[in-house]
């Protein structure tokens, strides 16, 4: 792309899609990542524009049904929009907050709400009455994007007791996912599903792995090759530590996918979870499961090529895969999985 050419332009007839709930988020997903390519083309002007109209579609996010709290197409999609922007783009924080916490307020609620699905909990969700529990459609991807946005706006909410009680309610969830994973490692699809079958990162354990280490891993070594974790005591760090070992495994196992070589339910998106595993352990291991990974992609990528609905698109398609080939290449530099890691 020249400095020329209109940004602005393209997926405008993405946007007239008013019957379907993912284009309303894709909108704004747009508006990020073309407000991102004008930033770099040095064209602030335009940047500009786009945070506007960016900020603008917050109020189209609040009026979405309450039950509509997940990453692929609900608030938390436009929530990751504006994480994304502000990293991105010259955005500031301020410019956004006051609506993120709008947002972030409807979501705690409607997970308070939900409490009565487990008794453990501090925040469940469902999507058309299901409670679903991987990364796309389910609670590790709600807690994902609350936890970056903590990161970002410093709380919340406005006010830092309830704050304080907002974090708790997430570990609670966390402690729920950790308490469901199957001996395998995998995490079901549905809360209570006895069928340990999906390993994707839109159902599965390869969902969890990035939640986990969001969560856990402060970035310092502890001095045995290790990682060392935020809070809990040695229990707790031995079960993290198990689960994440667990994950690894079962995506080593059984995360080669017939689904294809995408994102969201194909082998790119388990190996992304693998070089998360890496970044996070410095296992040497999970890196090499990786690179196998993506040498199976590359020999089968033609084979899938015309699967999926979207065939280059990002979750499902050829984008998707090209990102992950070339975040193993660059695995110490990566950004993480497209989308869902900011």
């Amino acid at each position: 792309m020249t400095s020329s050419q209109p940004v602005t332009s393209g997926a405008e007839g993405l946007w007239r899609w008013r019957w379907l709930e993912f284009a309303k988020l894709a909108s704004s997903k747009c508006y990020a990542l073309k407000a991102a390519i004008c930033r770099k083309l040095g064209r602030d002007g335009e940047a500009a524009e786009l945070l506007q109209k960016l900020q603008n579609f917050g109020a189209k996010a609040l009026r979405l049904p309450k039950d509509h709290c997940e990453l692929m197409y609900g608030r938390c999609g436009y929530l990751h929009a504006c994480l994304f922007a502000l990293k991105f783009t010259t955005a500031k924080p301020a410019q956004f907050r006051s609506r993120m916490l709008d947002i972030v307020a409807q979501i705690l609620e409607e997970g308070s709400g939900n409490r009565g699905i487990h008794s453990k909990a501090g925040l469940m969700y469902t999507w058309h009455n299901v409670c679903y529990l991987g990364a796309s459609h389910g609670i590790c991807g709600v807690l994902m994007t609350l936890l970056q946005c903590k990161e970002v706006l410093g709380a919340l909410t406005r006010d830092p007791r309830e704050a304080a009680e907002a974090l708790r309610a997430v570990h609670r969830s966390i402690d729920v996912l950790l308490g469901a994973t199957f001996p395998s490692g995998n995490l079901p699809s549905i809360l209570g599903s006895p069928n340990d079958r999906l390993v994707q990162w839109c159902h599965g354990a390869p969902g969890l792995i990035p939640l986990l280490c969001s969560v856990i891993y402060t970035g310092a070594d502890d001095g045995r090759g290790g990682i060392t974790y935020s809070g809990g005591g040695p229990e707790m760090h031995t079960l993290l530590r198990d689960c994440l070992a667990s994950a690894g495994d079962v995506i080593w196992a059984r995360g080669l996918l017939k689904n294809g070589t995408g994102l969201c339910h194909g082998t790119a998106g388990n190996g992304y979870a693998l070089l998360g595993l890496y970044r996070a352990t410095g296992d040497e291991r999970m890196l090499h499961r990786a690179e196998h990974f993506a040498r199976w992609s590359m020999d089968h990528i033609s084979r899938f090529a015309e699967g999926p609905d979207a065939t280059y698109s990002l979750f499902e398609g050829l984008a998707g895969s090209v990102c992950f080939l070339l975040d193993v290449i660059q695995a110490d530099s990566s950004l993480g999985f497209p989308g869902y890691d900011i």
